[in-house]
């Protein structure tokens, strides 16, 4: 495969040199004075090829040096930035490269190849928006191009806008006749965020057919699984998860809440133990927590979890329905009514116990 890679690379930059020696020509017709002009020492001709032997031995540092002195007999010359940016990604410096790449732009605006590097390294980079501004500009000028529709769908799930990724990925898979790999695990994982859970499935069943060792995407299949109602077979990809994600508190949890479902509660207990151990200031794990420990009749112990979790995320609405009730169980009818209305104004789905419960707490206020 490297060897292949070295072989692709290698043909790109003779592909550079040659447009690179035209362009260099053209500027140059007329007299032989002028051709000689070009091959003197201040051409940055001999300093690019040497650059290209540099690289077809894997001598990146010396090609860099002499990318430098090309650049500098010829700084206005795009080319010269995207192999120097090409060297620094194989020199493991994306930061130097992205700055490579985009001084590229400031001498040829419109420039895909360029484009689709920064997109990448962007990505690599956790720098979504900048991404996809990137893969944007150039799928608009190859829009048959099946990886760029992929990358776009990648990076749109990574920053959150599922129905965005979900359109991307759509498209690719209307144009690619062979999916990538890749493609199964995106969609499922866009499946997913979007409770389409037997979709992604099924998507993600074929990624880890594919791909046994990648984590993340056994826990987001077991996660669809117990979403579905598939318990059992939930637990299983979770438990393979596991071995992968170590410090995955969120696997701890829906093994409790698994154990909890098949009224196993010390079990589910020591899961959240273990998940909390994990991360401390995993919300979900407190509040399952603090229920049981409600449930057990252990109110302050439960409180104590509840009030942790409203310090560590004053958003997290449900944690105000148990508090209300804690309230309301220590006659503390005010505060009860206080935590039931931020409760009840923030939820989607109407509660009904908690309705009624407030309704009631009105009531007997007016009474006093």
């Amino acid at each position: 495969m490297k060897s292949k890679m070295k072989l692709n690379a290698i043909g790109l930059f003779k592909l550079f040199f040659v447009c690179l020696s035209l362009s260099l020509l053209t500027g140059c017709a007329g007299t032989s004075q002028q051709k000689q002009i070009v091959h003197s020492k201040k051409s940055p001709l001999p300093f690019y090829y040497d650059a290209l032997q540099n690289i077809e031995y894997g001598e990146y540092q010396t090609a860099l040096t002499n990318l430098d002195s090309a650049i500098y007999y010829k700084p206005e010359f795009a080319t010269f930035y995207e192999l120097k940016g090409w060297v620094l990604e194989q020199l493991n410096n994306p930061d130097s490269a992205i700055v490579t790449y985009e001084k590229s732009l400031k001498y040829r605006s419109s420039y895909p190849r360029v484009w689709m590097r920064l997109g990448e390294l962007y990505l690599n980079g956790d720098q979504f928006d900048k991404s996809t501004y990137y893969f944007r500009k150039a799928v608009q000028r190859y829009p048959d191009s099946v990886r760029l529709h992929l990358k776009l769908g990648e990076a749109y799930y990574s920053m959150g806008r599922y129905h965005l990724a979900q359109d991307y990925l759509h498209t690719y898979r209307k144009l690619a006749s062979h999916p990538d790999t890749l493609f199964w695990k995106w969609q499922g994982f866009t499946y997913y965020k979007l409770d389409q859970y037997k979709a992604a499935i099924q998507s993600l069943e074929n990624y880890v057919n594919l791909v046994s060792n990648d984590g993340t995407a056994l826990k987001i299949l077991g996660l669809a699984k117990y979403a579905d109602g598939d318990y059992h077979n939930a637990v299983t990809y979770l438990n393979s998860a596991a071995k992968y994600l170590e410090d995955d508190s969120e696997i701890y949890l829906y093994r409790a809440r698994y154990f909890l479902r098949f009224d196993k509660p010390e079990i589910a207990r020591e899961q959240l133990h273990i998940g909390l151990r994990k991360d401390s200031s995993n919300v979900e794990v407190l509040v399952e927590l603090g229920r049981l420990s409600y449930l057990d009749q252990r109110y302050e112990e439960a409180k104590n979890y509840f009030l942790k979790v409203k310090e560590l995320n004053p958003t997290f609405w449900k944690v105000y329905r148990y508090l209300g009730f804690l309230a309301e169980k220590d006659k503390n009818l005010g505060q009860a009514r206080e935590y039931y209305k931020i409760y009840l104004d923030h939820i989607y789905e109407e509660d009904a116990e908690v309705s009624k419960r407030m309704e009631a707490i009105i009531l007997e206020l007016k009474d006093q």
